[in-house]
């Protein structure tokens, strides 16, 4: 095999990502190498790591809920720092793909945990951090080296707000990466650690029930304003016990139920005619529910919100269950 062929194949492992040093040691030259650099095929990225551009996966490839080229810039940052470099962070939750951060944009910061030893050398656009950890809070997901869901959970609530780290928490119980009887050990793990004290009461606010980063913040306006739902994700059926619909938020003895459209995936064409269908299907089976459905601009409004659900009127009956 051709010195490059060997090195293609590789960085095809490696999500399209290469070290020099990889490259070399398979018989590249650096003169190949700096030509594929100038003919833009090759793109440096840190010190010693390019991108190989045909080599990248594609968008079929990539794990469903994942950025096309977070995995790239994983990878590269991995490979800049060094073997003992673990992701961590921001960083580490979005490999596992929880909700409630930021869109993800290629120039964000990679955050990573490496011995303190290690950590002099400054690596442009990764963020080194020597916090202590335990060999249990590391595993390996998606081929990088990556701390578990609740030792991610642990650090970025630490540098969350609020509405972002109980989205997070959320997403973990909702995606089975965490569970609810673990939530205190790991808030009590943080007892010692900067801004335990601000966050603690944070972890006792998730709900498991939550499918999105859009529900869990209106269910936080509801519930600061004396509003909480009575259910997440509740069920309606007909009289004759047929599935009728769901909604993401209830209020029983007001009859009150909310969607919550947010940017994704209602948004799409086909998914607002099915929201639609579903929602004709939720009156004629329940024609005394009333329906709300708020979009992710109306978290800009809190008080709105919360007057939406205080002008549904109690009622004295609970029939429209």
């Amino acid at each position: 095999m051709r010195p490059i062929d060997a090195a293609l194949r590789l960085a095809h492992d490696q999500y399209g990502v290469i070290r020099t040093r990889q490259a070399r040691e398979l018989g590249v030259s650096c003169s190949v190498i700096d030509r594929l650099v100038r003919q833009g095929h090759w793109k440096r990225v840190h010190h010693g790591v390019s991108i190989i551009k045909a080599r990248l996966p594609p968008e079929a490839g990539t794990p469903a809920g994942l950025p096309r080229l977070l995995l790239p810039r994983l990878t590269a940052a991995l490979l800049a720092v060094g073997p003992t470099a673990v992701i961590a962070g921001t960083s580490a939750a979005r490999l596992w793909g929880l909700q409630g951060l930021p869109r993800w944009r290629w120039d964000d910061p990679v955050h990573v945990i490496v011995p303190p030893r290690h950590a002099s050398r400054t690596t442009r656009g990764v963020v080194q951090h020597t916090w202590e950890t335990a060999p249990d809070e590391t595993t390996i997901h998606h081929g990088l080296e990556v701390t578990t869901p609740g030792r991610t959970l642990r650090d970025t609530v630490l540098q969350a707000d609020r509405p972002c780290a109980v989205s997070l928490i959320d997403s973990a119980l909702n995606q089975g990466l965490v569970e609810v009887v673990d939530l205190e050990r790991l808030a009590a793990a943080n007892r010692s650690r900067r801004g335990s004290r601000r966050t603690r009461s944070w972890w006792r606010q998730a709900d498991s029930r939550a499918q999105s980063t859009f529900e869990t913040r209106v269910r936080l306006v509801c519930t600061d304003g004396g509003l909480p739902p009575d259910e997440l994700q509740h069920s309606f059926f007909t009289p004759d016990g047929v599935f009728a619909g769901r909604v993401d938020m209830y209020w029983r003895a007001r009859r009150l139920a909310v969607e919550c459209d947010g940017r994704e995936p209602h948004g799409r064409p086909e998914v607002l005619a099915d929201d639609r269908r579903r929602q004709n299907r939720l009156t004629l089976v329940r024609p005394r529910i009333q329906l709300i459905r708020l979009t992710w601009d109306d978290l800009r409004y809190p008080d709105y919100i919360l007057d939406c659900v205080r002008s549904a009127p109690v009622l004295r009956d609970d029939h429209g269950k």
